[in-house]
């Protein structure tokens, strides 16, 4: 991925105001299972999904301390609001 054209897409939607961070678009966020098939065999995964539904995932937030990926809300919410996030 091009970070650098990524933050020129960014700043261009912030600059066009689609991209608010007005605390009433905060949405909780939606509870995912993500199916896992590896030579191991086969599980699942807990995710929780950020940001309008209809359109494609923009970030997918990997977090590998321990916690679980609710413990990030304050820091995802308010970018769910112009991208859609999965943790």
């Amino acid at each position: 991925m091009d970070v650098g054209g990524s933050w020129a897409y960014l700043n261009a939607q912030a600059a066009k105001g689609a991209l608010s961070m007005d605390a009433a678009v905060f949405r909780e966020p939606r509870r995912r299972m993500i199916a896992i098939d590896s030579p191991a065999g086969a599980g699942e995964m807990a995710g929780l999904e950020f940001g309008p539904q209809d359109r494609a995932i923009d970030v997918i937030f990997v977090h590998a301390n321990g916690f679980n990926a609710q413990t990030y809300n304050t820091l995802l919410a308010p970018l769910a609001a112009g991208l859609r996030i999965l943790a």
